[in-house]
């Protein structure tokens, strides 16, 4: 019984680690994403406000674009997403660009950047270079001019295979929610005083904030759902195994009082006689992780099959999953073994 409960622990404590690796990759699609800040204000702000955020000295990049936020063209052979973005876009998002570059404020509506899947489907095969007109069903056969390609990134369900790309150009004149980037290190809290600041400047107080890791999230409730429900079932199966487990130990060490007694007096070290209760308990403990782990790993597979972008499974999981239930084990178990273990010898030989 104690080792099937010690495999559900295994199984479950195994799995959770699992899902929150999973979750992590999911939440930093974009490099430092802790460091992107969403910034809602709640009614209509200017580029004056812009530009005295760039005055604080912790922000290194703002954009009026969710990376989230897209549309989408479809027909005939054609299938993209488009973003329309202005000039602070790229360094908000720290995006790499494979050729070319982003645009600047002299950036006109004629320009566009590609990813680097819309540009390898439909822009290689005709030869088209950086710096092209382009003029062709791609693009509803208005003429553009081609001035980067930009490598892939992820802007939307980690389930959803990504998607070619166009990238527009737009500065917007008012703006009710900013994007902005912070430095490395920064304490966000501190951040965001001086930027209530500057908005008590503007006659208004209303600012919500949100990490671009949780906008990622966002797009994964099911998981997070799912992440909630096995913490709880891993934390009510791991309280059972160690109620089982204390009152296991509290009847072995019980069962062989006598034992110890007699083994303390012929000179046994209290560490000899722990290690010797204690051994029957890890057998127990290796036989559940010989059974548990491959169990959880096949389930793992199981699940991140429906992912097409997912973390590697990593030995690390495994052996801190182990070592958990191990310790918590081992800890129980000590309780009842050091208590017998320091017991008077004569007082325990008369009880028998």
């Amino acid at each position: 019984m104690v080792v099937v409960q010690f495999t559900k622990s295994v199984i479950l404590i195994a799995f959770s680690f699992i899902i929150k690796k999973q979750l992590d990759y999911i939440s930093h699609s974009i490099p430092q994403a802790d460091n992107i800040i969403e910034l809602d204000f709640g009614s209509e702000m200017n580029s004056e406000f812009t530009d005295r955020l760039y005055t604080v000295p912790y922000i290194s990049a703002i954009t009026t674009q969710n990376i989230l936020h897209i549309g989408s063209v479809s027909g005939g052979d054609y299938s993209y997403n488009v973003l329309t973005v202005d000039p602070g876009f790229f360094d908000t998002y720290d995006l790499e660009f494979i050729e070319g570059g982003p645009f600047t404020r002299s950036s006109g509506n004629e320009d566009l950047i590609v990813n680097k899947i819309f540009y390898e489907r439909y822009l290689l095969p005709e030869s088209v270079m950086v710096g092209d007109s382009v003029k062709n069903e791609a693009f509803q056969n208005t003429s553009h001019r081609f001035i980067g390609i930009v490598d892939n990134f992820r802007i939307e369900n980690l389930k959803t295979e990504m998607l070619p790309m166009i990238i527009r150009f737009k500065i917007p004149k008012d703006y009710s929610t900013l994007y902005i980037r912070l430095n490395p290190g920064t304490d966000i809290e501190e951040a965001l005083e001086d930027i209530r600041s500057i908005l008590s400047d503007f006659n208004s107080d209303h600012l919500e904030t949100r990490k671009l890791t949780e906008l990622y999230l966002v797009l994964h409730e099911d998981e997070i759902r799912m992440s909630k429900i096995i913490r709880f079932f891993t934390w009510f199966s791991l309280s059972l195994t160690i109620m089982g487990l204390f009152g296991l130990a509290w009847y072995s060490v019980e069962r062989r009082r006598k034992e110890i007694a007699i083994r303390k007096i012929h000179g046994a070290a209290i560490t000899e006689i722990i290690t010797a209760l204690c051994s029957e308990f890890m057998k127990w403990i290796l036989t559940a992780s010989v059974i548990g782990i491959p169990v959880s790993i096949y389930l793992a597979n199981v699940w991140m099959r429906t992912f097409i972008y997912k973390e590697r499974l990593s030995v690390g999981v495994f052996a801190m999953t182990i070592l958990i239930v191990a310790a918590t084990g081992i800890a129980t178990v000590i309780l009842q073994a050091y208590r017998a273990a320091t017991a008077n010898p004569v007082e325990s030989i008369k009880t028998e």
